[in-house]
């Protein structure tokens, strides 16, 4: 498959079905015939070595809901102790986000003696799903990164969501459940110009006049991020803590954290939103035994559960010194094992680039 990144996948099993949804960036100038064709061409390679039988049924260009697409069906057997597969499947290419073309393929497969009774369902299932234009009424950039969309106002410089992107690719590049849960979940990041409170963005406009529990105020420059959580699951982050403005380029720059304040609140984002029963008990766990043992007295990681977890995300990131001056995975690992175990599991040893990994405290 023409690709330049890893495609993002989507499934789902029911009683007579399988649906999977596969989404991947395509090379500048692709076209949906194109497209279309190199899936067909390597469909036979796709099931191999395990189909015994492979043939194509149809191959059609088609609308769902007015937009192009092609519709792919055909026949394999999986093995000669299964049923005959009856396949079928919609590709369709969006232009709809910045940089390179989107492909997407729906898949919906049974077994051919359940076509004939399921048949309008699959159509159903298939029919369903289409590429939906975001709406511009504020938001109009967006970058799509593992199965998340970053996203910002006209007025913030572009190269911030690239930096966004460098920064929740690799959080979202370890436990499978957890970023298939931020995409199913609409986990997306949302950033704040450089010039305007976080009650700018729609999905905050409701914390005007409101305080943190801090005592700091949503309407200053004090809060330049906040993390998703059930009900409201955008997390935010701002344009000049990704750009890395100080106080000589920008006047708000004081209160820019460098990539900090992106992991810090993308990390809430991942625990409020998709973390296990276990994970919830784990962390509880740890916190509960360092709020034991004094560690950390008074400090914002010591709030409570979740400001534990996104600091010692941040540390793990190295992002922060926020456990130390100069502490970082290494010493994490060193002082804390049982917790850069668990970090370990979530996160998979992923790593920002070098010069995103400045530490500021708080």
């Amino acid at each position: 498959m023409e690709s330049n990144k890893r495609p993002e996948r989507y499934a789902r099993d029911n009683p007579w079905s399988r649906v999977h949804v596969t989404s991947l960036s395509l090379r500048k100038g692709s076209t949906l015939r194109h497209f279309a064709e190199q899936v067909r061409e390597g469909l036979e390679q796709e099931w191999w070595p395990t189909r015994s039988l492979f043939s194509i049924t149809s191959f059609q260009e088609t609308q769902i809901d007015g937009q192009d697409a092609y519709l792919i069906t055909y026949r394999v057997r999986e093995s000669p102790a299964y049923c005959i597969v009856d396949v079928a499947e919609i590709v369709m290419v969006s232009d709809l986000l910045p940089g390179n073309p989107q492909g997407f393929r729906t898949r919906a497969w049974m077994c051919d003696y359940d076509v004939p009774r399921y048949r309008a369902e699959r159509i159903q299932i298939l029919e369903s799903f289409r590429v939906t234009p975001r709406p511009a009424t504020y938001y109009t950039q967006f970058l799509s990164v593992k199965g998340v969309t970053i996203k910002a106002t006209s007025k913030v410089d572009p190269k911030a969501l690239t930096v966004a992107a460098e920064i929740i690719g690799p959080m979202l590049s370890g436990r499978e459940d957890l970023s298939n849960c931020m995409a199913d979940v609409g986990g997306d990041l949302a950033i704040i110009p450089k010039d305007k409170y976080v009650t700018t963005l729609p999905e905050y406009a409701h914390l005007k006049g409101r305080s943190d529990f801090t005592g700091r105020t949503y309407e200053s420059f004090q809060l330049r991020g906040l993390g998703g959580g059930k009900g409201q699951p955008i997390s935010s982050t701002s344009e000049e803590s990704l750009l890395r403005l100080d106080a000589d380029e920008h006047p708000y720059g004081r209160y820019a954290f460098d990539s900090l304040i992106t992991v810090h609140e993308y990390a809430h984002g991942i625990q409020n939103l998709c973390f296990t029963q276990d994970d919830h008990e784990r962390w509880n766990g740890f916190y509960d035994a360092a709020k034991r043992a004094g560690i950390f007295p008074g400090t914002h990681m010591m709030h409570n559960v979740k400001e534990f977890f996104a600091v010692f995300s941040t540390a793990y990131f190295e992002v922060t010194d926020e456990i130390g001056r100069g502490a970082g995975r290494s010493t994490v690992k060193a002082d804390y094992p049982q917790i850069f175990e668990s970090l370990e599991e979530i996160y998979r040893g992923a790593v920002l680039p070098a010069e995103l990994r400045s530490r500021r405290s708080r």
